[in-house]
């Protein structure tokens, strides 16, 4: 996923200072953030859904599903 946000624009900068340049080699990690994040959420929100309706949901693979790692 990352590789492809990265190569919009066909991975190529148009800016022509270094400060530009540095914000949008940047860009990418923000929108790579934004989904990481979306999809963390939305997962707790389905595992949730389950718990509720007394199905089970077990612990052991969400450890691996934190948006922090």
């Amino acid at each position: 996923m990352a590789q492809v946000i990265r190569m919009f624009n066909q991975g190529r900068i148009a800016n022509h200072g270094q400060e530009a340049q540095q914000f949008r080699t940047l860009e990418p990690n923000l929108v790579i953030a934004a989904i990481v994040y979306w999809n963390s959420t939305d997962l707790a929100d389905a595992v949730q859904h389950l718990r509720d309706q007394d199905e089970p949901a077990p612990d052991a693979p969400l450890v691996h599903t934190s948006p922090l790692t």
